[in-house]
């Protein structure tokens, strides 16, 4: 793992491995963002989507909720899929159910999950609107790991025409 996703793992252990079935979900998380076929939707968006929102964890009551969305948002992820999000919140939900979170938690995580669907915010609150910049961080990154991102992400699409892609 290389500088960014050791602090990450950490925070992603702090958080599971307490929970019952923690372990395995650290381990279907880490198996999901591996997969074949993912350029940019990685472990290492998430690590910089996890690292980031921690340095404005003093905004976030607790941070659970956006570190538990930060994992589970993309973990279905098929560029020719339309249901990516509602999927991965089908997963957070049965996640949640074993690790015994709150249902209320689980339904807030939920929507922070399907925000990003379309990237509207479900709500005005600030815990909505980082997770979503979160996500959305790497558009003013600086242009060499811009660069790699619209390349992975065209890696993703690699199934779509050029004109259409553009278009999209």
């Amino acid at each position: 793992m290389d500088d960014q996703l050791k602090p990450a793992l950490a925070l992603w252990e702090n958080l599971l491995l307490p929970r019952a079935g923690g372990g395995d979900a650290l381990q279907a998380i880490l198996a999901a963002y591996r997969a074949p076929g993912r350029y940019y939707h990685t472990l290492e968006h998430i690590a910089a989507m996890t690292l980031l929102l921690a340095e404005y964890s003093q905004l976030l009551p607790g941070n659970a909720n956006t570190l538990f969305a930060c994992l589970w948002h993309d973990f279905v992820y098929d560029a020719q899929r339309s249901d990516n999000e509602e999927k991965s919140a089908e997963l957070w939900h049965a996640a949640a159910d074993k690790m015994q979170i709150p249902p209320a938690q689980t339904l807030r995580v939920a929507e922070l999950i399907l925000a990003t669907r379309k990237h509207q915010p479900g709500d005005d609150s600030v815990e909505m609107a980082l997770f979503l910049d979160a996500d959305l961080a790497i558009l003013g990154a600086a242009p060499e790991r811009y660069a790699a991102y619209a390349q992975g992400v065209r890696a993703e699409y690699a199934h779509v025409g050029e004109a259409d892609y553009r278009a999209g």
